[in-house]
C-alpha cells in the first residue's frame, strides 16, 4: 500500500503579497466608483425634484391664468 502524502495547508491569514496588492487595486478602484456614483445619484435626485417642483409652479400657474380668464369671462357676462 502506497502512502500519498496530504497537501500542504497554508494559513490563510495573514494574507499574501498578492493577494493583499490585488485587494488593495481593487479597492482604489471600487471605492471612488461607488462614490462618484453615489454623488451623481444624489445630484439626479435633486435635479429631479427641482424639475418636478418647477413643473407643479409653472401648472399652479397655468390653473390659476385659466381660473382668472374663467372669472373674467363670468363677470364680463354678468355685466
Amino acid at each position: 500500500m502506497m502512502r500519498i502524502p496530504r497537501p500542504l495547508q497554508f494559513n490563510t491569514y495573514p494574507l499574501q503579497v498578492p493577494q493583499r496588492t490585488f485587494l488593495l487595486s481593487c479597492s482604489l478602484v471600487v471605492f471612488p466608483l461607488y462614490r462618484s456614483s453615489n454623488e451623481t445619484l444624489k445630484k439626479q435626485r435633486a435635479y429631479l425634484k427641482i424639475k418636478s417642483i418647477k413643473v407643479q409652479i409653472k401648472y399652479l400657474y397655468e390653473k390659476d391664468a385659466l381660473s382668472l380668464i374663467v372669472l373674467m369671462r363670468q363677470s364680463a357676462q354678468f355685466t
